[in-house]
């Protein structure tokens, strides 16, 4: 006799490269509550962690299981928007492989492809990792004992975890910006539900704006994200004086954000149809600042919040501090949704 037990399964490690190092992170998504079971960080560029690092990381983080998903910046990788006519998804590999390879002048050889669609508009995001990046990677995690099972753009993890309340084909109709600002790199999404309908990168950085404060404040980097991080609250009766300071050192960077967004709503109108944003989520390490969501508020007519206000991540509240956590996170989640039978967010780019 046998007694039928609840399926539980666990997301997978998720790995986040970003701001030079590597966060990771393990999720469950159950009965719609977010469950995190840990996250840490590893200091070092992804050619330089080595195995017994990864080894003392999980251990240390308590992780379980020996799968894990890979989030890569746009910076390790090479991303092209093209059009692509209707064809079946391994013609479109195909068509998108060959057309990355004529753009980087590479041999199709030395380049892991992968691709999707965008909306129904014909835009296909292409994506390609050089091999020898990809190796560099993976052997020291093998060496690690674990199990790597999918890599994709950073986006596309952010997009699954900010996508998990709105997975049914109801939620089509629901349509959001998301912003990710991290220290070294941008990037804007569309989402219509849990699709990815619109993906940018944009060049900014983080460290523009502790740049900028440093300069105009005459301060050190410390000091200057001391600032930076009070001001990513409400209004707190700060000095009038360091408030204004801030606001004209800063104006520069955010104004040239703020452009870049509009740039890509309009993008998105013009290429997709489709219904326009109702909101828009700003999320990473250096995305939430109250002068920044100001200017884009009042620049695009849109309602702006912070990942932090999406109910679902209350639970990682704890563990939303080191640079692509968001990432690491919705990289775990996508083995998990599978193991649920669920739709699985934004498609991801395997390697």
């Amino acid at each position: 006799m046998r007694f039928s037990l609840p399926q539980s399964p666990r997301g997978s490690i998720g790995i986040a490269f970003a701001d030079g190092g590597a966060t990771l992170g393990q999720a469950t998504w159950n009965r719609g509550d977010l469950r995190v079971g840990g996250t840490c960080r590893i200091e070092g560029g992804p050619r330089d962690i080595a195995s017994s690092q990864w080894r003392n990381a999980i251990a240390k983080a308590g992780f379980s299981g020996t799968a894990c998903s890979i989030a890569i910046p746009a910076g390790m990788t090479h991303q092209h928007v093209v059009r692509i006519p209707a064809m079946s998804d391994a013609e479109m590999l195909e068509a998108a492989s060959w057309e990355l390879a004529e753009r980087l002048g590479l041999d199709r050889d030395l380049l892991d492809t992968s691709a999707t669609r965008l909306g129904e508009g014909g835009d296909v995001f292409a994506v390609a990792v050089e091999r020898n990046l990809t190796e560099s990677i993976l052997e020291p995690l093998y060496a690690a004992g674990l199990r790597p099972t999918t890599m994709e753009p950073q986006a596309f993890a952010v997009a699954r975890l900010m996508s998990m309340r709105h997975r049914r084909c109801a939620d089509r109709e629901d349509v959001r910006a998301v912003l990710d600002i991290g220290g070294c790199s941008s990037s804007m999404l569309v989402l219509c539900g849990d699709q990815v309908v619109f993906c940018r990168h944009l060049a900014h950085r983080g460290d523009a704006i502790l740049d900028a404060v440093c300069a105009g404040l005459g301060v050190d980097d410390q000091r200057a994200m001391s600032i930076v991080e009070r001001f990513a609250g409400e209004e707190d009766g700060a000095d009038a004086d360091i408030e204004q300071a801030v606001r004209s050192a800063t104006r520069p960077v955010h104004d040239a954000i703020v452009a870049d967004v509009v740039a890509c709503l309009r993008h998105y109108g013009v290429t997709s149809r489709g219904p326009a944003p109702t909101s828009l989520i700003i999320t990473g390490s250096f995305g939430w600042n109250r002068h920044l969501a100001q200017s884009i508020a009042t620049a695009c007519n849109i309602e702006v919040a912070r990942d932090s206000q999406l109910p679902w991540l209350e639970a990682a509240a704890d563990h939303a501090t080191a640079p692509g956590w968001q990432a690491a996170l919705g990289a775990s989640l996508e083995r998990c949704l599978e193991a649920h039978g669920q739709r699985a967010g934004a498609a991801g780019v395997a390697a």
